[in-house]
């Protein structure tokens, strides 16, 4: 894809929250409005620690995808089918050009599904199982919108989500905060209520990287 192609649609998919290199070129970069050094590729190098060193056979579940930097990483490290699930429209368009733009850089087609939708309003029971489920940075906005932040109705609705996700896998990766419902020990009680313990924690901070496990 010519630079030009590139810079002209970085442009026209403002505003940008994952650092993602596209050749010579980054999708946001240090003074942009919303940097995040820990946004993007740093992320996924993170991640990365929790995986194996090959996905192959398995399928994944990237929730609130993004700009879909960590699905289309899992699609090249040989996941068999990669799901990313977004519903902010800009963002959903980022997920596009980005896959479009590491199928033509790797000269190959990328299994994933993009599907525009809330967390909450997955048809799991069509989607099915998967190997693990990502949700960085999303878990605590959920019911947000609809409820209010950190609202009984909003947490109610993120507990449901967690509760019914948790049935369709048996590893789940989040990042947690400092703040007082997106915790480290607020989520490792959620997930304890369903079956999952905690199997690895990286420090990012006033973030942080986990791993559940389900028990059974």
């Amino acid at each position: 894809m010519e630079r030009e192609i590139i810079i002209k649609k970085i442009k026209e998919l403002t505003p940008w929250y994952q650092k993602i290199k596209l050749n010579d070129v980054e999708t946001i970069k240090k003074g942009d409005k919303y940097y995040r050094a820990n946004a993007g590729e740093h992320t996924w190098n993170t991640i990365k620690q929790f995986l194996p060193s090959s996905l192959v056979g398995m399928r994944i579940l990237d929730l609130g995808c993004n700009a879909g930097f960590y699905s289309v990483s899992s699609s090249l490290l040989g996941a068999k089918e990669v799901i990313g699930v977004e519903l902010t429209s800009i963002f959903f368009e980022q997920a596009l050009f980005i896959k479009d733009f590491f199928e033509k850089y790797h000269n190959k087609e990328l299994n994933i599904k993009y599907i525009k939708s809330d967390i909450g309003n997955l048809d799991l029971d069509n989607l099915g199982n998967f190997d693990y489920i990502f949700a960085i940075a999303v878990l605590y906005h959920i019911g947000k919108h609809k409820y209010g932040k950190s609202t009984r109705e909003a947490l109610n609705e993120q507990i449901r989500v967690i509760k019914q996700l948790s049935s369709h896998t048996k590893k789940f990766i989040i990042r947690c905060r400092n703040g007082k419902f997106n915790s480290r020990e607020y989520y490792s009680k959620i997930f304890k209520e369903v079956g999952f313990v905690e199997s690895n924690f990286i420090p990012e901070g006033k973030r942080g990287m986990i791993l559940y496990e389900s028990r059974s």
